[in-house]
């Protein structure tokens, strides 16, 4: 077995990917840090709703379309992670019984 392959493979990108997909990683995790990650998302969304939607109104009803599906995600996802970080714990843990 060996070690050195499964020590560069043990980063987040591929253990996202592994748990999210079932495999291991496609590309690699952005090196930018999370408030820039999510502002930059905002200024590309931003951008294209201003210049697709010249009438106020429309603009404000598909961003709080859009806030209203964000928050779904967000509840799903910090729900699921809370729920599979506790399991990993927990393995974890009784994995740790092996070595004693």
């Amino acid at each position: 077995m060996n070690f050195r392959e499964m020590a560069d493979r043990a980063d987040i990108a591929n253990i996202h990917s592994f748990i999210t997909y079932g495999a291991e990683g496609f590309k690699d995790l952005s090196e930018k840090n999370y408030a820039e990650r999510i502002k930059e998302a905002q200024l590309k969304i931003s951008d294209y709703l201003q210049n697709s939607f010249k009438n106020q109104e429309q603009l404000d009803e598909m961003l709080e379309l859009i806030f209203s599906m964000t928050e779904v995600y967000e509840d799903v996802y910090f729900e699921a992670g809370m729920l599979l970080g506790a399991k990993l714990g927990y393995t974890l843990k009784e994995k740790m019984k092996e070595l004693e």
